[in-house]
């Protein structure tokens, strides 16, 4: 009788813990959620070359992992706000490869025709950088080409395909320097973003890297919000998808336990 018990309560724990885990993988996500993320400081020497030089260069940024194969580093000084997509999973070498990076200009989740800003940088035959605005519009990624990355002297870009301390393999790499003016921000100051980068294989063009994760791209309520960093404030390390695999892996444990006492109850007739 006792042993009916466990089992009848280990069933329940399982389905339980299955059902937590399923929901927690599509909606408790920290990314499934506007996050806020907190750039760091700028204190180390960096060369917006397309490269990751050496391990120093963005060891003081925030840095983003987006998922398994792409790291977002994010920092910035009293002037420019630094970014760098560690392409780590884009081992092709293909033309159209780009990064995006859309702001809500005034952090106010509205499309402000005419007053939103995004940039791009793209790789291959097509590479270059340009800064983008909402269209007079106001509809939701209604862009146009506001100039090129050669408009300001301070908005600087570059693209490699390279190794970096992420990885031995050749993969892309993108860097982008941009006027804290630009965006109408100070340090101190937060404002809404959201990244859009891909595909990691010309073959396969709907693999992309979004963050946060379930965000759409129309709903500026749905993006993370970024904090810019006073001096000397450090770099933080955000790895959003370790919680998809913790999920995961509460599934695979829920279903093998559930299985384990339905397979050794009705295929092999054990009362447990």
């Amino acid at each position: 009788m006792e042993s009916k018990r466990i089992e009848i309560l280990v069933v329940f724990v399982s389905i339980g813990l299955l059902i937590f885990s399923t929901f927690g993988l599509l909606f408790i996500n920290p990314q499934s959620s506007t996050s806020d993320i907190k750039s760091g400081w700028k204190t180390n020497n960096t060369i917006i070359d397309g490269e990751i030089t050496n391990a120093i260069e963005w060891q003081d940024a925030t840095a983003i992992y987006i998922n398994s194969k792409s790291i977002l580093y994010v920092k910035n000084d009293n002037n420019n706000l630094y970014l760098c997509l560690d392409a780590i999973g884009d081992t092709t070498l293909d033309d159209g490869d780009f990064f995006r990076i859309h702001f809500d200009t005034g952090n106010d989740c509205n499309w402000t025709p005419g007053g939103e800003d995004g940039f791009a940088y793209y790789s291959g035959w097509f590479s270059g950088g340009m800064h983008i605005k909402e269209n007079i519009s106001g509809i939701p990624n209604d862009y146009y080409v506001h100039c090129s990355f050669t408009c300001d002297p301070l908005l600087k870009g570059d693209t490699s395909f390279s190794t970096s301390v992420n990885s031995n393999q050749n993969h892309q790499i993108y860097e982008m320097q941009i006027p804290l003016s630009i965006i109408g921000i100070t340090p101190g100051d937060q404002i809404g973003f959201f990244v859009y980068g891909g595909p990691f294989d010309a073959s396969v063009p709907q693999i992309y890297n979004i963050f946060p994760k379930n965000a759409d791209e129309s709903d500026m309520k749905t993006w993370a919000k970024l904090i810019i960093a006073t001096t000397n404030e450090m770099g933080t390390t955000y790895k959003y998808f370790l919680w998809d695999l913790l999920f995961i892996i509460l599934i695979i444990i829920s279903i093998f336990a559930i299985s384990t006492i339905l397979i050794n109850k009705y295929v092999f007739k054990r009362n447990l």
